[in-house]
């Protein structure tokens, strides 16, 4: 991974820019990182046309941006977000070019002429640019897509998910062997240590944690995490930390000590 920082929060279109390096005359893919998406990935290039936007149709999607498709089946531009709900193919944030170069130079125009939404550089101004410019940009519809943005939208696209099938489909036999009860779907990662404890439903535990005495629903207790005798119930508890005594639904950050 490379990571480029962005000095000044100037928008979305100029941290891309950032990233001018890596948009050449090669396929190109980009992703916001808040939100889970499935979709049919190997077949996304397979289009007679320059690019790919991955979309999930709506009844009301006015709290994100929306492609208008024309005639042509071609997307003839984008809302963000709409007052409306006349349009109904809300945006999945995953866009494919045939060649970076397309969105290269349309992120040097918006810069160049200062084309800003809001007080920043937003990308969907760089599409815009590329339809002016004749890029034909079609729409392709995602199998799920799920909001992570927000910590309560987290652990919504974490219950839906093990409601999939994404959970371990041994933790009850595993319950059984090491004492502990388990509340169908959850995961919990084969590294992870549960003891006298009851876990779910809705619960992911990642590698490396240690869970003793505990009642844990509808939470996500992120690498080499520590609980003892807790009670959560929609909390959020991140990397290395350790947690002990009673609580409901904390959201912790990476490697914090708490205790109650």
């Amino acid at each position: 991974a490379h990571f480029v920082v962005q000095e000044e929060p100037l928008g979305q279109a100029h941290a891309i820019w950032l990233c001018r390096d890596y948009l050449d005359d090669n396929e190109v893919m980009v992703a916001f990182g808040d939100g889970i998406v499935n979709a049919d990935y190997l077949a996304i290039s397979d289009t007679e046309a320059d690019a790919v936007c991955l979309v999930q149709e709506m009844e009301d999607p006015r709290t994100f941006g929306v492609a208008v498709v024309g005639d042509d089946g071609c997307i003839s531009g984008f809302i963000e977000k709409p007052a409306g709900v006349e349009h109904k193919l809300a945006v999945a944030g995953i866009y494919w070019f045939r060649q970076g170069t397309l969105l290269r130079h349309a992120l040097e125009t918006v810069l160049e002429e200062g084309r800003k939404t809001k007080g920043e550089y937003y990308l969907v101004d760089a599409y815009q640019v590329m339809l002016e410019r004749g890029v034909k940009i079609v729409p392709k519809p995602t199998i799920f897509w799920l909001d992570a943005g927000k910590p309560d939208y987290m652990l919504s696209a974490n219950a839906r998910l093990l409601r999939l099938g994404y959970g371990s489909q041994d933790a009850v036999e595993r319950s059984y062997a090491d004492d502990f009860t388990v509340l169908p779907p959850v995961f919990i990662h084969e590294t992870a240590e549960v003891t006298n404890s009851v876990i779910g439903p809705y619960v992911n535990i990642e590698a490396g944690a240690v869970i003793k005495n505990c009642i844990i629903s509808n939470s996500i207790i992120d690498a080499g995490a520590y609980l003892e005798r807790c009670i959560l119930d929609g909390a959020l508890i991140g990397e290395n930390c350790r947690v002990t005594g009673h609580s409901k639904a904390p959201f912790i950050g990476d490697n914090a000590i708490v205790e109650y």
